[in-house]
């Protein structure tokens, strides 16, 4: 049985669809496949194209997947997307989750291209991708809140607000792309490939955007982290 909002995100992948991108549709294939996305043995970064999104990035790291879902520690900064874009200084806490994602094909096609997830703390969210790129490097998901938080957790206000149900399900986009694919120089014509797609997409996302928020600071620390204690075993 779907869930309210994973039903919303199929609906809203197909009605908010202009006319120029109801053509892409017809007349092409469009490429979405969640197992082959996460298939990586590096983090994934995620970073918010929707102005009312609470956290302007996330960072998905010690991914694991299976035929049927996938395990991951996911790094939620609470610093709220407008205040991070405008350059204003914020000293937040800081969240790390466990996240276990239940794979789900929600739009037409026999591959999985979504998945329900639920936090360490018992929050759900539906996170289902729009266009991928033809090599899995990156993609643009709409995540939708499934349910609330615990009362007994104790997570930061960004994770705590992004958990609310509010009266209607608040879908976000957002853009993720391979940390390794960030490093060698890819991302850009990762992003434009997917533009291409989604001709309505006005965002502008760069490396050099990529690179100062605080989860690519928290990927290059856990990257010199695990070369320090790869040195020291050694």
């Amino acid at each position: 049985m779907w869930s309210f909002a994973a039903i919303v995100i199929a609906l809203l992948a197909t009605a908010t669809l202009s006319s120029g991108e109801a053509a892409v549709e017809q007349t092409t294939t469009v490429y979405r496949d969640i197992k082959a996305f996460l298939n990586t043995t590096g983090p994934i970064l995620s970073f918010s194209l929707s102005t009312n999104a609470v956290s302007l990035c996330k960072l998905d790291y010690d991914i694991k997947i299976t035929d049927s879902g996938t395990t991951f520690n996911r790094y939620l900064p609470d610093v709220r997307r407008t205040s991070a874009v405008s350059g204003r200084r914020q000293h937040n806490p800081e969240t790390v989750v466990s996240v276990t994602g239940e794979f789900y094909t929600a739009q037409t096609g026999e591959t999985y291209d979504a998945m329900k997830t639920t936090y360490s703390d018992g929050s759900m969210f539906t996170e289902a991708i729009d266009y991928e790129s033809t090599n899995s490097v990156c993609a643009i998901f709409s995540v939708a809140a499934r349910s609330q938080q615990s009362k007994r957790s104790r997570l930061s206000s960004a994770a705590a607000a992004a958990a609310r149900t509010p009266q209607r399900a608040l879908v976000t986009q957002e853009f993720r792309i391979r940390a390794t694919a960030v490093e060698s120089e890819q991302m850009e014509e990762c992003y434009r490939e997917l533009k291409n797609l989604l001709p309505s997409l006005q965002t502008e996302v760069t490396t050099a955007l990529i690179k100062a928020t605080t989860c690519w600071n928290k990927y290059e620390l856990q990257k010199s982290e695990d070369e320090a204690a790869s040195g020291t075993s050694q």
